[in-house]
């Protein structure tokens, strides 16, 4: 017995409709299944969230002083000056332009709470519009502090920041409340690259 021309068009549909879902689960399998950010690579857009602009990540290309040649011993004041003084000096660059500044990975030369600050720091700036003009510098530093298997330094200096501007979008500057300040830098030796982990006042911070 021969099928008729509508059973045999029923028959062709529902073919196409099996062909069409097949190809629909293989393509949400490939999606699901790809590794993250294969898109903005393939694209060349350099922009890992097109909704928010934000470039993809980048790191410095140098981690400091510090932390170049061997490393697996404790700083001199001079070193652990030098890398505080080039650390300062990285954050301002990307504070300078928050917008790259956020998406810029500083964990070769921070940690903990000095990284979490600089990050909620970069973002604060970008979406209100500041940036940074200048960078500080620091003076008279003095190691105090070391641990006994040499892994962490305490420096303590002060950070002259006459030279920082920071400036909204409208071009105005805004005030400070002061330019110099007696201040701690606590570095730790972590994945072997010596790390600012976190910064404070002096108990008395004038200088």
């Amino acid at each position: 017995m021969h099928s008729s021309p509508s059973r045999r068009s029923l028959l062709l549909l529902v073919l196409v409709a099996l062909v069409v879902v097949a190809l629909l689960v293989g393509w949400w399998a490939w999606v699901l299944s790809r590794p993250a950010g294969v898109d903005d690579a393939a694209s060349g857009s350099g922009v890992s969230d097109p909704e928010s602009g934000i470039p993809e990540t980048t790191a410095p290309e140098s981690a400091g002083p510090a932390n170049t040649g061997d490393v697996s011993g404790p700083l001199s004041q001079e070193q652990a000056a030098e890398q505080v003084g080039w650390a300062l000096a990285t954050v301002s660059e990307g504070l300078a332009d928050p917008a790259s500044g956020r998406a810029t990975d500083l964990s070769g030369i921070l940690t903990g709470f000095s990284l979490e600050e600089y990050a909620a720091q970069a973002e604060e700036f970008d979406d209100t519009g500041l940036h940074q003009e200048g960078a500080p510098s620091i003076e008279d530093p003095v190691l105090v502090e070391a641990s006994d298997d040499g892994t962490r330094i305490t420096l303590q200096a002060c950070v002259d920041s006459s030279g920082v501007t920071i400036v909204n979008e409208a071009g105005t500057r805004l005030e400070r409340t002061s330019d110099r300040a007696l201040s701690l830098f606590f570095l730790v030796l972590e994945d072997g690259a010596w790390k600012i982990e976190k910064q404070g006042f002096a108990e008395d911070p004038t200088c």
